[in-house]
Formats: C-alpha cells, sequence, structure tokens
C-alpha cells in the first residue's frame, strides 16, 4: 500500500520532536518521545510512505513561526524525520485551482484547510492512499476520494491483515 501522509497526520510527531529536543537532546536522538509510535507503526506495516512537498512548507512554516525554531533545526529535523521513517517527499508541481474551488464547496472549511484539499487531490491524481489527522476531512470528502484514512483504520487494516496472514 502507498499512502500519502498529510500535514495533519505528521504534524504531532514534530510538535514532540521539537519539545524533545529542547527538553534533552538525547531522548530527540534516540527517537524515545510521543507520537514516534505511531510513525513507527507505519514503518512495521512495510507501506511505501509519502509526503509532499506542501506538508513540508506546512511543517517550516510551524515550527518556524509558531514554535520559533530557527532555519537551520527546521531543515535539520525535517531530514531526521524522512530519513528515520523512510519517507519519500513528493513535489506537488501543478494543482488545479477551480477543483480545490469546488472541493471548497463540498465542506464548511476552517482556516488553513486549502493546504489539505492540495494534497488530497495530489494523492487521488496519484492513487496513493491519503492518510490524515484531520478527522472532518475523511468525513467530507469520501465522496471525493474513498482511499481516505485516519490512523485508526490504517491501524484496523494492518491488523486485519496479519490476523489474514497468520492464518
Amino acid at each position: 500500500m502507498k499512502i500519502c501522509l498529510d500535514t495533519n497526520f505528521i504534524w504531532g510527531w514534530f510538535e514532540n520532536a521539537i519539545k524533545a529536543y529542547r527538553k534533552n537532546h538525547e531522548e530527540y536522538e534516540t527517537g524515545q518521545f510521543d507520537s514516534t509510535r505511531k510513525m513507527e507503526f507505519l514503518v512495521e506495516t512495510k507501506y511505501e510512505l509519502f509526503t509532499t512537498n506542501v506538508a513540508k512548507a506546512e511543517v517550516f512554516r510551524k515550527l518556524y513561526s509558531e514554535k520559533t525554531v530557527d532555519v537551520h533545526l527546521c531543515r535539520r529535523i525535517w531530514e531526521d524525520f524522512v530519513t528515520r521513517f523512510s519517507i519519500v517527499v513528493l513535489d506537488v508541481d501543478e494543482i488545479e485551482f477551480n477543483e480545490v474551488a469546488e472541493m471548497c464547496l463540498m465542506a464548511k472549511l476552517g482556516k488553513g484547510s486549502i493546504p489539505n484539499l492540495i494534497q488530497l487531490q495530489f494523492a487521488k491524481k496519484q492513487t496513493l492512499y491519503f492518510a490524515t489527522g484531520d478527522g472532518a476531512i475523511k468525513e467530507d470528502f469520501i465522496n471525493y476520494y474513498e482511499k481516505i484514512y485516519t490512523y485508526i483504520r490504517l491501524r484496523q487494516i494492518y491488523d486485519d491483515e496479519k490476523t489474514q496472514r497468520q492464518a
């Protein structure tokens, strides 16, 4: 299974990574902090993991502007993330904004939703499963693209596959 991780899905890892880094470098370096288990589960599944340059831009904005992380540490934490979890970063180089505009009419969306819609549109075009941390995206856009999953759903799929392999 090829899965595109949206910003909402991965942001918790970055938030906890910067907390760990500021508190205890060793905790950060060993990866023993909250949110790592969710990502490690995905690595265990042997699913192919992807994210986008849109997610990268959002993570950089949040780290730099909201968490006041310096430029070099922003880049380092991003590289640590993609390396640690063998994530391929794909370039969203074409956006169909008219389609995104129509998507905005499918649900009541909050500020900051456009990057999520762009990533969802990209995952659909690439026929990747789309993993989101935003349950509303899954609920509101399941008719747009049926391959939208939350962590809980991915966990269920993996557990079902594991059970079938053991049977």
